[in-house]
C-alpha cells in the first residue's frame, strides 16, 4: 500500500530572537496564529469570560436576526442613513476627536496600547449614545430638565 505525505514547502523564517529556523509550511502558519495573537494579548485585547459570552450571544442574536427579510430590509435603510454624508461628517468628526485624546492622553503617559479594547468598546457603546444625544444639547434647559429647574438644589448627574 502507497501512503501519501502531504506536500510542505519548507521556509526560513527569523525568530523572535533573530535566529534563523526552518519550518515547513504548516508550522509557518502556526507560527504566524501564535505571533498574532501574542501581539493582540500583549496590546489589551485579551477576551475575559464575560467578553466572550457577550460575543457569543451577540453572535447568536445576529444570526437569528439575519435569517429574518424584515430586519435585513431595515438594516440596509439604517446602514444607507448612517452613512450619509452629513452624518459622515459629524462621525468622523467624532472619530478624529477619540484619536485627538488618545494621543493627548498617550502623550501623557495616561494612556497606553493596552487600553486600546476598552477605548473602543467606549466609543461602540457609551461614546455613540453620548453623540447621538448631541443634538438636543442646545435646547433650553437640557442638562436640568430630569430634576426640575435649574435653581433648585438637586444634583443634575447629566452634567456630572
Amino acid at each position: 500500500m502507497i501512503q501519501s505525505w502531504p506536500v510542505t514547502q519548507t521556509v526560513i523564517i527569523e525568530d523572535t530572537v533573530g535566529a534563523l529556523r526552518m519550518v515547513n509550511q504548516i508550522d509557518s502558519g502556526n507560527y504566524t496564529f501564535e505571533a498574532a495573537s501574542a501581539w493582540l494579548i500583549e496590546h489589551g485585547f485579551e477576551l475575559n469570560n464575560r467578553e466572550w459570552a457577550s460575543l457569543i450571544w451577540l453572535g447568536i442574536l445576529a444570526v437569528w436576526l439575519l435569517s429574518r427579510a424584515q430586519v435585513r430590509h431595515c438594516l440596509e435603510i439604517v446602514i444607507r442613513s448612517t452613512l450619509s454624508s452629513k452624518l459622515l461628517i459629524i462621525w468622523v468628526s467624532f472619530i478624529m476627536w477619540i484619536a485627538i485624546i488618545v494621543l493627548i492622553a498617550q502623550w501623557q503617559r495616561l494612556w497606553d496600547l493596552r487600553l486600546t479594547k476598552d477605548t473602543v468598546v467606549w466609543v461602540a457603546t457609551a461614546g455613540v449614545v453620548l453623540l447621538a444625544g448631541f443634538t438636543d444639547a442646545h435646547k433650553q434647559g437640557f442638562f436640568c430638565a430630569p430634576y426640575g429647574r435649574p435653581q433648585e438644589s438637586r444634583p443634575s448627574w447629566s452634567i456630572l
